[in-house]
Formats: structure tokens, C-alpha cells, sequence
């Protein structure tokens, strides 16, 4: 399956509730995630709300931060 086959639906969902749970583990804020993402808190938590699509490059940046597998995020 794709990546943008993956972004949709219920996948897209999870994802976004798997960001929230990512970050809190790791104890940072959604200021601290947009800050190292170069973007604003904003549009961060627009993403965690499942407000705004999650471009490919935030969801790479993201899995490269929290030394984690892409698939880990997207499923």
C-alpha cells in the first residue's frame, strides 16, 4: 500500500492520535515539536487535531526526531 493510501481515512486518524501519544512520551509540548519541525504551533496541532494534512516531509522530519520507523507513524 502507499503512503497517500495510507494518509487516508481511518489510517490518517490513527496517525494523527499516534503523534499526540509520540510526543507525550517523550514528554515535549506541541511548541517544542513545531519549533524543530520550523512551523507553527499551529499548524502543529492542526495536525494532531486531524485539522490539516500531515505533509510527507513533516511525517519523515517527525520519524527521524523520535529515531523511529516511518511505518511506525503511519500505521
Amino acid at each position: 500500500m502507499s503512503i497517500p493510501k495510507l494518509l487516508k481515512g481511518e489510517n490518517k486518524a490513527q496517525m494523527t492520535n499516534k503523534l499526540k501519544e509520540i510526543r507525550k512520551t517523550h514528554n515535549k509540548t506541541q511548541k517544542e515539536i513545531s519549533d524543530i519541525l520550523q512551523i507553527t504551533q499551529v499548524a502543529y496541532h492542526n495536525y494532531e487535531n486531524n485539522k490539516r494534512k500531515i505533509p510527507l516531509l513533516v511525517i519523515i522530519k517527525l520519524a527521524k526526531f523520535y529515531n523511529i520507523e516511518l511505518e511506525e507513524l503511519i500505521k
